[in-house]
């Protein structure tokens, strides 16, 4: 596989996906959904995207301009035909299934056609690529609702490049907020005490069970650090409710760093 890079979408660009997405979903609900004129139709950008677990299963076209995936929230692919040809659950899964596959494959073709691509395989179920599970590799979701029939579509970075590229939002004042961009960046925190010096002879005798008597108390200031970052941060040992808790008590600036 190949190596994956981060690559958050800022806001104006995800804006832009966002009303691309919403015209070409929007005219294939038209054509496939039998009750489009006398039924709600909604798209928007979806808030973060659905635990891999929860997407496991979806259905997945890749092409040469990128990956998407489209997921019918764990029902049956006949169900899907079923509400978009507005038939019972009694008629014949077989034909309803036919639908659904037509109708996935025309989507997955739309977009892709879209973004100038040539080449596109046919949709089929199967676990999503890295590449489509975590917004910091560029993925973006659109939860779209046909009536109360809900449709999760992914594009990985790739194709979301070719559907909106960048010459489309030049010139934008802000491509996405600082906070945005870092939410959910993740970072390993630890918070340590000193505990004295030691002998290193007396370190090698050590034995599973002895005690190191430190020189500070455990009601002394505790060192927070950020993986990288070496530590910001003074803190002291408290509990909150039923769980241990470090309370964080000031930043550690340049001038007061120290190990």
């Amino acid at each position: 596989m190949d190596e994956l890079h981060f690559g958050w979408i800022g806001q104006s660009r995800r804006a832009a996906l966002e009303g691309v997405l919403t015209g070409l979903l929007e005219d294939w609900s038209h054509q496939w959904w039998l009750e489009s004129a006398d039924s709600q139709f909604s798209c928007e950008a979806a808030a973060e995207l659905d635990g891999p677990a929860r997407l496991q299963g979806g259905f997945v076209a890749s092409g040469s301009h990128g990956v998407l995936a489209i997921h019918i929230g764990g029902r049956a692919v006949e169900a899907l035909g079923r509400h978009l040809a507005a038939v019972g659950a009694d008629d014949d899964g077989a034909l309803a299934a036919s639908i659904a596959d037509q109708a996935l494959n025309d989507l997955a073709t739309s977009i892709h056609r879209r973004s100038g691509g040539v080449t596109l395989a046919q949709v089929s179920k199967q676990a999503l690529p890295a590449s489509l599970t975590q917004e910091r590799y560029g993925a973006f979701a659109v939860l779209v609702h046909l009536g109360r029939f809900p449709i999760t579509l992914l594009v990985d970075r790739q194709l979301g490049t070719r559907l909106v590229p960048p010459a489309a939002h030049a010139g934008a004042a802000v491509l996405t907020e600082r906070q945005h961009a870092l939410s959910r960046l993740p970072v390993r925190i630890s918070a340590t005490m000193a505990l004295g010096q030691v002998d290193l002879a007396q370190l090698a005798d050590l034995e599973v069970g002895e005690v190191l008597v430190a020189e500070r108390k455990l009601e002394d200031a505790l060192h927070i650090r950020v993986e990288g970052r070496g530590a910001v941060a003074t803190g002291y040992l408290r509990r909150s409710g039923t769980q241990r808790a470090i309370v964080l008590d000031g930043a550690i600036t340049r001038d007061h760093h120290h190990d």
